[in-house]
C-alpha cells in the first residue's frame, strides 16, 4: 500500500512540477492569456468600496461578460 501511495505522490508531484515550469516559462516569455479579451478595454467588474458589494461594474467599460456583449455607462447601469 505504501509503495502505491509513494508512486502516486511521485507521479503527481512530477506532473505539478512540469506544469509549474511550463507556466513560468510562458509568463516569462510575455504570454498573457487574457490580453486578447481586454483589447484595450478595462475589465468589467471592479472591486467595490462598498462593504456589502464585493464587485461592481466599471464605468464606461465594455466587453464580453456572461456570454453576451456588455456595456456599462455609469455605475449600476449595465446594458446587455
Amino acid at each position: 500500500m505504501w509503495k502505491r501511495l509513494f508512486v502516486v505522490l511521485r507521479v503527481s508531484s512530477s506532473f505539478f512540477f512540469c506544469f509549474a515550469l511550463f507556466e513560468i516559462t510562458l509568463r516569462a516569455s510575455g504570454y498573457n492569456p487574457f490580453e486578447s479579451l481586454l483589447d484595450g478595454r478595462e475589465l468589467i467588474p471592479q472591486k467595490s468600496d462598498n462593504a456589502i458589494m464585493l464587485y461592481e461594474p466599471t464605468p464606461n467599460s465594455e466587453g464580453i461578460a456572461t456570454v453576451s456583449n456588455t456595456h456599462c455607462r455609469t455605475p449600476g447601469d449595465v446594458i446587455l
